[in-house]
């Protein structure tokens, strides 16, 4: 996203974990930019959990790595691995954690 509302500056300066009702924002707002990302996510929701899902939808936010495990409280290595994950789960293809993040910003 080129124009960050300020409920991501905020996430950006305090490294919170956003609220239900923070989540549904930026769900919103990257739906809205993106409904087939959306459709993507709930055709795949039965293969995501939780943290997983989240990650999806911070990436489509412009979050980066380090910055998504602020948000989730996990370890940077983790948001790497889960990211290698889904790319075989999701895409069924091997490669690296940023090729996830190409093909997801791919969806249109």
């Amino acid at each position: 996203m080129s124009q960050q509302p300020s409920v991501y500056k905020r996430f950006a300066i305090q490294g919170n974990e956003p609220t239900a009702e923070e989540w549904e924002q930026i769900e919103a707002m990257v739906f809205e930019q993106s409904p087939q990302f959306h459709s993507f996510l709930l055709t795949h929701s039965s293969l995501l959990n939780y943290k997983e899902e989240k990650t999806c939808i911070l990436i489509r936010a412009g979050f980066k790595p380090k910055m998504i495990s602020e948000l989730l409280h996990v370890c940077p290595s983790y948001i790497s691995n889960i990211r290698k994950e889904m790319l075989q789960r999701l895409f069924k293809m091997k490669g690296r954690p940023k090729d996830f993040d190409q093909l997801l910003m791919a969806i249109t």
